[in-house]
């Protein structure tokens, strides 16, 4: 071998290893944008530079084969209560992880299989596998989160070198799921209430308040004729917030001068499905609201103050009867009357604005 070729060889392997050295650190210093609020992402793999995309309706798993992004590159993240997020594409479907093989699949509704950690770039599973793509085969599956650990420090055998490592980049156009679902059932965080001693007491509502209004996500188990009291007073005092078939019951604020405030029942809701419920109890235009929804007229009758009370709760009404049966999360009680607006708002996404918030279970 000559000098010229020699020279040219030790020249090809320096810039190899120069290239080498570029990509492990493009691989472990690149930024990963973190997905920090609601809204429109691509998903797009460190390693092989291609985007997570569903495949359309006609698939029945996620790939990672695209180096564009179109509709079905984009994924709309929604951020749960509990910090986790769902990921929904443009086929309406949920990014799911299923317990069986590492497989990725598609899912309708959403539960615990179709929660996700995002953290710097590494989505995991609620269940600790995370997702990682198959440049072979073009796909993505699941990886147990110990040999991810492993393969981060560089002790697992099976080195995977960082794809599972994904840039989450801001996008729009995607498909949005229903709102119903931004809430619960994406809590672990709720409430399960069979009998009295099931329900939490309010504390907060022995204070004088002006206007008021009360929120909570309710998912009933058992449906009837029955009255069942969401947030009430076991007594004539504060609100009596409640559902119930019958058409001839009503919610009721009830007022420091010793008048009350009739309004129409929440009517008998789908049982096993979650429901976002709100009284607003303001001087002259006091409503109830079903899923971001006004309920019937507004009440004009006007007042000084609601009457304050020390025994309120959470699942149990008129002398401690008329028990809640089913699961609740986000009870909220707020020393202001609400806009439709920020009750809608609410209903469709996390509150951030905490203004005049003084209980919540």
């Amino acid at each position: 071998m000559n000098r010229l070729t020699k020279s040219c060889l030790q020249i090809f392997n320096v810039c190899f290893k120069m290239f080498a050295i570029c990509l492990l650190l493009s691989v472990f210093t690149s930024t990963k944008i973190q997905a920090q609020d609601t809204g429109c992402y691509t998903l797009k793999n460190l390693i092989t530079n291609e985007y997570l995309s569903n495949g359309g309706p006609l698939f029945f798993d996620y790939y990672a084969n695209r180096g564009k992004a179109d509709a079905w590159e984009k994924f709309y993240l929604t951020k749960l209560p509990d910090g986790k997020y769902t990921i929904y594409g443009e086929d309406g479907k949920y990014l799911s992880a299923q317990p069986w093989g590492g497989f990725v699949w598609k899912a309708s509704t959403p539960n615990d299989w179709e929660k996700w950690n995002i953290s710097g770039g590494i989505i995991e599973s609620h269940h600790g596998t995370e997702l990682m793509a198959r440049p072979i085969f073009k796909n993505v599956m699941v990886v147990d989160r110990d040999n991810a650990e492993e393969d981060r420090a560089g002790t697992d055998s099976r080195t995977y070198y960082g794809l599972y490592n994904w840039t989450i980049e801001p996008s729009t156009g995607c498909k949005v799921p229903p709102t119903f679902y931004l809430n619960p059932p994406f809590t672990d965080d709720y409430l399960t209430i069979n009998s009295t001693s099931d329900c939490v007491p309010i504390p907060q509502a022995n204070n004088p308040i002006a206007n008021l209004t009360v929120e909570a996500w309710v998912n009933n188990s058992s449906l009837g004729n029955d009255i069942q009291a969401i947030v009430s007073a076991t007594d004539g005092s504060f609100v009596h917030l409640q559902t119930s078939a019958d058409n001839n019951v009503n919610c009721v604020v009830y007022l420091d001068n010793g008048g009350a405030v009739m309004l129409p029942v929440i009517p008998a809701l789908t049982a096993n499905k979650w429901h976002h419920v709100a009284i607003v109890a303001e001087s002259g235009n006091s409503r109830i609201y079903l899923d971001g929804k006004q309920v019937g007229a507004v009440n004009p009758t006007t007042f000084n103050g609601i009457k304050p009370s020390n025994s309120v709760f959470i699942g149990k009404g008129w002398e401690g009867q008329r028990i809640f049966k089913g699961k609740m999360a986000g009870v909220r009680v707020w020393d202001r009357a609400f806009t439709p607006a920020e009750i809608y708002a609410n209903y469709t996404s996390i509150p951030t604005n905490l203004n005049g918030l003084i209980f919540q279970r």
